[in-house]
């Protein structure tokens, strides 16, 4: 067989190969929109959870099962768990294990708090909306927190009093309900700003 056969036939293959994983990329892709977007009552959850699914489709599962009027905690934690495998450094992930632990034992357990560390090592100043679940979530559970998780939700109001007008009015309204220790920090954090 002649060199050019070879190279067209590899050619060939390789082309082949891109073209079915772009395929499966784009279905991947308008699945997990469809996922992330659809009406919680048009969603089918089915025990069994795709394994060729993108994190990212792991992650809108996860997501939405807690969503669903029956709170599918085991699906949620079974889909985040896939997700974390395929892609281990997306917070909302161990954000929402930290969520199930204390859904599971009214309290957070060494697993919530292990995956709330997790969380913060990964993107101790990332999202925005990741900063806030935190903020909102260790306030909820501050008394059950370690000095370390603590002090690291505190240092997540001064980078979001140095985010935008709207973070400043966001953590001016959750001051009003939030524990002493996160109200005064965010006061002194704003104090000059607004």
């Amino acid at each position: 067989m002649s060199m050019r056969k070879v190279f067209t036939y590899t050619m060939s293959a390789v082309l082949l190969g891109l073209s079915g994983l772009s395929i499966w990329l784009l279905t991947d892709e308008v699945n997990t929109q469809h996922m992330r977007r659809a009406d919680i009552a048009d969603i089918e959850f089915s025990e069994m959870l795709p394994e060729h699914a993108s994190a990212d489709f792991l992650d809108a599962l996860a997501t939405r099962a807690l969503e669903s009027p029956d709170n599918l905690l085991d699906l949620s934690e079974r889909a985040t768990l896939l997700s974390i495998e395929k892609e281990p450094r997306r917070t909302s992930n161990w954000n929402r294990l930290a969520y199930i632990d204390v859904a599971r034992h009214g309290e957070l357990t060494d697993t919530g708090l292990n995956a709330l560390r997790q969380s913060f090592y990964l993107s101790p100043y990332g999202e925005v909306e990741d900063m806030q679940w935190r903020l909102q979530f260790t306030n909820a559970y501050w008394s059950q927190l370690p000095d370390d998780l603590q002090t690291q939700s505190l240092d997540q109001i001064t980078a979001l009093a140095a985010s935008s007008r709207r973070e400043h009015r966001w953590l001016g309204t959750f001051a009003e309900s939030a524990n002493a220790e996160i109200s005064d920090r965010i006061n002194q954090s704003l104090e000059g700003i607004t």
